[in-house]
């Protein structure tokens, strides 16, 4: 994560009020006063912008089921929300150790993920 900070790589957390992050907030919040708010609107947008805004997309993931939902709603959110006929990967990388059958990987088993099948 300090690496993607230092050469300006954006992270995102798709849940943060279902995480250790959404509980640390909380716990800053009622006992130290803490103003820091996570806004989801901001991140889809900037997803929405940084898609809009490049010549080739693609993206990493960590996990699946939401993580992975949360960057590919991105082309959604421009086509149906915005009227922007903008999307598609060039490439998409994955990293999960879920397993088909728990929706992580979106009902795409290892071999079908690696020849590109849909």
């Amino acid at each position: 994560m300090a690496k993607a900070a230092e050469v300006g790589v954006p992270l995102y957390t798709s849940s943060p009020g279902d995480s250790s992050i959404g509980m640390n907030i909380a716990r800053h919040a009622l006992i130290e006063g803490s103003d820091f708010m996570i806004d989801p609107k901001l991140d889809v947008n900037e997803v929405c912008a940084i898609i809009l805004a490049g010549d080739k997309n693609g993206c990493v993931i960590l996990g699946g089921g939401s993580p992975k939902n949360f960057y590919l709603q991105g082309q959604p959110t421009l086509w149906e929300i915005y009227g922007i006929e903008k999307g598609g990967n060039d490439y998409f990388i994955q990293m999960t150790t879920d397993q088909a059958v728990w929706g992580g990987l979106s009902g795409q088993n290892l071999p079908r993920l690696l020849v590109g099948e849909r």
